[in-house]
């Protein structure tokens, strides 16, 4: 149990570089620091060490960097990946964020989903829908305007929440400034500490995982569940730049999966075995040391890409079967992929059936975007129509 809870920031963190590289591929604006004034039409894609959103974005927002800050209103949805997030300015609607300290201080007007090291929606911050929220340590001081869900080492409540309330912890707090409408379930190792002026109109359950004389066996199995919701929603938020970032390659990609199911396969384990090998193959040599180091420094985004790529193959499967149309839109494309995702997580309660579908969802995705980066270069290199 130790051993998953070091191994949690580490891997966030992981994402969340490989989350800023995809998003620094795609992004419209690029650097060291940028600052935007005035008013962004349209959607708008950045990237950079220091982002500073001080302009009314009338479209969807995706940033990523190490430090993102938003402080004027957006128009629709907000996808973020850095280490710092800073929400102080109004999201007409979704908010899909991912850092290691992330703070939401104003109001959003549809659903949040967030994760990171530690998540906070603060006195002034508000949610017009339910929200998810996954982290070492979950701050609500805000109102929630439906159900919530949060799953973190210590969990604090302190504002409104008009919905349910089901939390996965080890230590939770509620504070005698809050008010929760419904119903309030609670799986942890310790009783919550729930302050005297605390109103819960709902009932109260608590579930806890019996104690099998075994070191940390009384801790409770919301870590490992926190753990699971904090991996999901970071790949939710790598998927939503994936797709939204590169629409067009993502669908040929995507597409590859379902047309060429097998090559996408074969090429799969080709690329995860044979990749490693030609890097170190390269550095043999001085002439090719450069390449090898590129090519290992490319090999996890890859890997994580490839996942991503898979998990929209299965999507986009889905969207041709129940929509018949091989051209879906954006929120079909996304709303395909939270459910092929999610349908993917669940499977992998199944001993080894799960794993093995796992992992061939995985090669396939690996093969797929192969063939769209093979086929984008055979199209670059092919000399013009006389």
């Amino acid at each position: 149990m130790r051993h998953q809870r070091s191994m949690r920031l580490p891997a966030i963190v992981m994402l969340l570089a490989i989350a800023g590289l995809i998003t620094t591929a795609a992004a419209q604006e690029f650097g060291e620091t940028i600052v935007k004034r005035g008013t962004i039409p349209d959607d708008f894609y950045v990237a950079a060490r220091t982002v500073e959103i001080a302009a009314r974005v009338q479209g969807d927002l995706a940033a990523a960097g190490q430090r993102v800050t938003i402080t004027e209103a957006v128009d629709e949805d907000v996808i973020t990946a850095a280490e710092t997030v800073s929400v102080n300015a109004p999201i007409a609607d979704d908010l899909r964020t991912v850092g290691r300290l992330v703070t939401i201080a104003e109001g959003v007007g549809g659903h949040v989903v967030a994760a990171g090291e530690t998540v906070t929606l603060s006195t002034d911050g508000s949610t017009g829908s339910w929200a998810w929220m996954a982290g070492r340590e979950v701050q609500v001081l805000g109102n929630v305007g439906g159900e919530l869900k949060a799953a973190a080492q210590q969990v604090v409540i302190g504002g409104t929440v008009d919905g349910d309330v089901t939390v996965y912890a080890e230590k939770v707090r509620v504070l005698d400034s809050a008010h929760i409408r419904g119903a309030f379930h609670y799986h942890g190792g310790e009783d919550p500490a729930i302050a005297d002026g605390a109103i819960i109109e709902g009932d109260m359950t608590r579930s806890t995982r019996p104690d099998t004389g075994e070191e940390g066996a009384h801790t409770d199995d919301g870590v490992n569940v926190g753990a699971g919701i904090v991996f999901g929603l970071s790949m939710l938020v790598v998927g939503a730049v994936y797709l939204l970032g590169f629409p067009v390659f993502s669908g040929e990609a995507a597409g590859n999966g379902t047309r060429r199911m097998l090559t996408s396969l074969g090429l799969g384990i080709a690329a995860l075995i044979v990749t490693p090998f030609v890097a170190v193959l390269a550095m043999i040599t001085l002439v090719g040391l450069p390449l090898g180091l590129a090519i290992l420094a490319l090999y996890p985004v890859m890997l994580l890409v490839g996942y991503v790529n898979g998990v929209a193959a299965v999507g986009h499967m889905g969207v041709r079967r129940w929509r018949r149309t091989d051209t879906p839109g954006r929120r079909a494309v996304i709303t395909a992929f939270v459910m092929a995702l999610l349908a993917i997580v669940l499977l992998q309660i199944i001993p080894y059936v799960g794993a093995l579908l796992g992992l061939a969802i995985w090669l396939l995705g690996i093969g797929s975007l192969v063939l769209a980066l093979a086929g984008r270069y055979r199209g670059k290199n092919e000399p013009a129509a006389a």
